[in-house]
């Protein structure tokens, strides 16, 4: 039984996606970005590609906090050259909350860091996280160079030649 025009669409969204989602984690390898606090490469997910009259969609399953990865975030200063970011966001102080250390805890005793033994992880934590605060987070990009306007033109060209007609592609960003 042949394939309906949705059903190719949704074969070539699909492919389309996977391809990106493989860029994005392609980009956070890059840098340094494979594991840590927040395990992002790995939390990257393609769900199911849903079709209706008409329309064919997808929704690429990002935690919330991918666009500071993205984006990165300005430090506070304080004399240091903050780490590389777009300025839209920032830390609003410079006190460090005990869930920001708390994290950062559990990720050293999860990375088994040399030289970290369990009585200085709890001050390791707090100086990590003291020059975060400081410096920022720097921007990888990662999701904003896998959707970039010249794939979302290939994906239109697949459509194109799979349809033999134009179709318009929206992607929206929720932030």
């Amino acid at each position: 039984m042949a394939q309906t025009a949705n059903e190719r669409v949704a074969a070539i969204l699909q492919e389309w996606l996977n391809e990106r989602t493989a860029q994005m984690v392609s980009i956070l390898a890059a840098n340094k970005i494979t594991r840590g606090p927040n395990q992002l490469p790995s939390e990257i997910a393609v769900p199911p590609i849903t079709i209706s009259i008409g329309n064919v969609g997808a929704e690429l399953d990002l935690p919330d906090y991918y666009v500071f990865t993205d984006e990165g975030v300005k430090g506070i200063g304080g004399g240091y050259k903050s780490a590389r970011s777009t300025g839209r966001y920032s830390f609003k102080n410079k006190y460090v909350s005990k869930a920001m250390v708390d994290s950062l805890q559990e990720w050293n005793a999860r990375k088994g860091r040399k030289g970290i033994t369990k009585e200085t992880m709890r001050s390791d934590a707090f100086g990590t996280a003291v020059n975060v605060k400081k410096h920022g987070v720097g921007q990888t990009l990662f999701f904003t160079k896998a959707l970039d306007q010249r794939y979302v033109d290939q994906l239109e060209q697949r459509l194109l030649e799979e349809l033999g007609q134009d179709v318009e592609v929206n992607i929206s960003i929720p932030i």
